[in-house]
Formats: structure tokens, C-alpha cells, sequence
């Protein structure tokens, strides 16, 4: 960066916490991160840092926290590169599973460089077999490899008569800032998708205990009372609503009001339990049927107007689109049931207090595929 800033270790470690450094003639900045050293304590202080910093940043929503290039330093002189040390790399970067990453070999004081590259291309490829990543759409890590540079950052005196020139940190630059809008797009791909999947986490959070007070009601001797099931539908559409950033407006009043009134009625209720009393074999004491029903109701709901508000939060419908909704909604509860049960009493260890059976519940009511999940695996 055109000046001596970071520390250097000279056979200790330089970096003893994450730094960020950065210098206006550079278009970029750089997140110095502690060494992947061979303690197993320090590794995980290490990825730890990196990991804390990335949250942090994702909850700020600031584009100066994303990680747009990995530079990952490897050492030169000792020639090996282990599979863990990768692995420690990619766990502590987790959250951009997607950006380039560029392996920089540092103190490449040899004229013949080859030997280097050669082991840092081994060692990713051998990271990366048997790889099942890429069902779920994630890279494995050697693709994401976009170049490796072997490095000299400063001048270097071997011996009175041997100096070892700078290399390498014109190409580095040249290949970051090429690499870069890959990079941003990667980041902001990998950031949207943990804010996700953080929301959806919440929202599983959420889901869960109301579906336990659904059971729990459904335990009572008292035959459950449907509108007490409209009660704990509510807190979790107001829960679901604000972990999706929904605004309380007319809008939302609207579609609260037609997810409420389709969401607990006898018909609804009663149609659960004949299909969960038609499975052959089924023989379970009337409170325990209510029980799984309740529960299967609650957990339903819940699931679909998640499903609805995540769309909503990604822009892909509108929260006035209620036909869409209300079709969304009917196909859970008249198509899916049968098989929903099936997969309950799978689940279910024939316990019969609230925490098994709520348990089994929302293994089992949970919302699959959404429906444009569903169209896009018929096609």
C-alpha cells in the first residue's frame, strides 16, 4: 500500500487481532486477520474474529463490511499447504462462501516459483473432493480459486551480496481490481442469503413455542377451543411480520384479516382430524388427537405466512396479492395433510406429553417447497 503499516512477525505471529488498513490511493481496503497457526486454540480465536466481524457487519448493513476478495496468504518457504488450513480459511469466511479468492505466496524468494503453485492447486482440488456442495448452489473451493501469486513485499537481503527483489504486487492489484466486481456481486448474493436465512432461523424461533402452546391447548380436557387457536395465530403473524420487516399498515391489517379467518375454523380443524383418524392402525386417546391437531394447525399457518412474508421481503409478491396467498394457503391444507401426518407419526416417539408430540409437529407440518419451488421442479 505504499508504505510500511502492519506489524511483521519475523517467526512470531505479526497480526495479533483483526485490522483493517486502508490508504487513499488504493481502491480497496484490507481486513488483516489473525494467522491459521497450528494451536487448535489460536485457530479458533482466529476464525472466531473473522466470523464475529462478518455479523457484526451484516447487521450494520453496511456495503464496507462485505468481504469482495479473499487473499489467502500461504508461506512460501515451507512448501506445504494442509487441507485443514483451507478448511480453517473457508469456515472463518463462511459467510461469503461465493467471493474469488486468490492464494498470495508469500516470500517467494525463488526464481522458479512452480513448485508453489503447483501445491496450492493440489491442496485445493484435494479440499474440494467428494464435494456435495453444489446441490444446495455453493461453489466448492476450487472453483472460487481465480489465481495465485507468488510474492515478495519487500526488498530482501539473503546475504551481503544476494538481494531479493519485490515481486509480484503489481499482478496481486491487477488481478484484485479485475476480480473485484465478481467480487461485489458474490458478496452481496452471500450477505442477502444470511440475512435470509438469519430471518428464517428467527422465524423457526418463533414458530416452535407457539406450536407448543397450540399443543398444550389441544391436551386440555375441555374440547380446544378454535378461537383460542386464533389468538396464538395472531402473536405469531405480528412476530413473523416484524422479523420480515412487514410494516404495520392497512396493507398488513388486510392480509392479517384474511390469513386469520382462514386459519382457524371448525371445518379446518375437523378436516385434520379425519384425515389423522383415517391413517389405518391409528389408535390414540381423543386429547391426544386434539393435541396433534392443534399443533398441526399452528405450525401450518405458521410456516405459510413466512413462506408469504419472505416473498414479500424479497420483493417477489406483493402483500396485496391475497388471491395468491389464500391459493398458497388452501393447497397446505387440502393437498398436504394425508402426507403430513404420515411423516408425524414417523416422527413421533409415542410419547405423550406436549414437548414430544409438539416436537414431531413441526418436523412434520413444515412448509416443503414454497409454491414457486414447486412449479420450478415440475418444469
Amino acid at each position: 500500500m505504499g508504505e510500511d503499516i502492519a506489524p511483521i512477525g519475523n517467526g512470531k505471529r505479526g497480526t495479533k487481532e483483526l485490522r483493517i488498513y486502508e490508504n487513499e490511493q488504493a481502491p480497496f481496503r484490507i481486513i488483516d486477520t489473525v494467522g491459521f497457526e497450528p494451536s487448535a486454540k489460536e485457530e479458533r480465536k482466529a476464525i472466531s474474529a473473522v466470523r464475529r466481524w462478518c455479523r457484526d457487519g451484516a447487521k450494520k448493513g453496511n456495503d464496507n463490511t462485505q468481504i469482495n476478495v479473499i487473499w489467502f496468504c500461504v508461506d512460501g518457504i515451507g512448501k506445504r499447504l494442509f487441507a485443514e488450513t483451507i478448511k480453517s480459511m473457508t469456515s472463518a469466511t463462511s459467510m461469503f462462501k461465493s467471493v474469488p479468492i486468490v492464494v498470495v505466496v508469500t516470500k517467494s524468494f525463488s526464481d522458479d516459483d512452480q513448485d508453489n503453485i503447483v501445491m496450492v492447486r493440489d491442496a485445493f482440488e484435494s479440499q474440494s473432493k467428494g464435494f456435495l456442495g453444489r446441490v444446495r448452489g455453493v461453489a466448492p473451493v476450487s472453483d472460487r480459486l481465480k489465481g495465485i501469486v507468488p510474492v515478495v513485499a519487500q526488498a530482501y537481503r539473503i546475504s551481503e551480496d544476494v538481494t531479493v527483489a519485490p515481486k509480484g504486487i503489481t499482478e496481486l492489484i491487477e488481478l484484485t481490481n479485475e476480480l473485484m466486481p465478481e467480487g461485489v456481486q458474490a458478496a452481496k448474493n452471500d450477505l442477502n442469503a444470511f440475512v435470509l436465512n438469519r430471518k428464517r432461523a428467527m422465524a423457526q424461533g418463533f414458530i416452535a413455542p407457539t406450536v407448543a402452546a397450540a399443543v398444550v391447548a389441544g391436551l386440555a380436557p375441555a374440547p380446544v377451543d378454535v378461537p383460542a387457536l386464533s389468538v396464538i395465530e395472531a402473536m405469531q403473524l405480528k412476530a413473523l411480520a416484524k422479523i420480515y420487516e412487514i410494516p404495520a399498515d392497512d396493507d398488513y391489517a388486510q392480509f392479517a384479516e384474511t390469513a386469520l379467518a382462514a386459519g382457524a375454523t371448525d371445518m379446518l380443524f375437523k378436516t385434520l382430524l379425519n384425515v389423522l383418524k383415517a391413517v389405518p392402525g391409528v389408535n390414540i386417546a381423543g386429547e391426544i388427537l386434539n393435541a396433534i391437531v392443534a399443533g398441526g394447525i399452528v405450525a401450518t399457518f405458521g410456516e405459510v405466512c413466512a413462506v408469504a412474508f419472505e416473498k414479500v421481503y424479497k420483493g417477489e409478491k406483493d402483500i396485496k396479492e391475497l388471491d395468491w396467498f389464500k391459493q398458497f394457503f388452501d393447497e397446505e391444507f387440502t393437498n398436504a395433510p394425508s402426507e403430513k401426518i404420515k411423516t408425524f407419526l414417523e416422527n413421533w416417539d409415542g410419547k405423550m406429553d406436549a414437548k414430544s408430540i409438539a416436537q414431531a409437529v413441526v418436523a412434520a407440518f413444515a412448509v416443503a417447497k414454497n409454491p414457486d419451488e414447486k412449479e420450478a421442479a415440475n418444469a
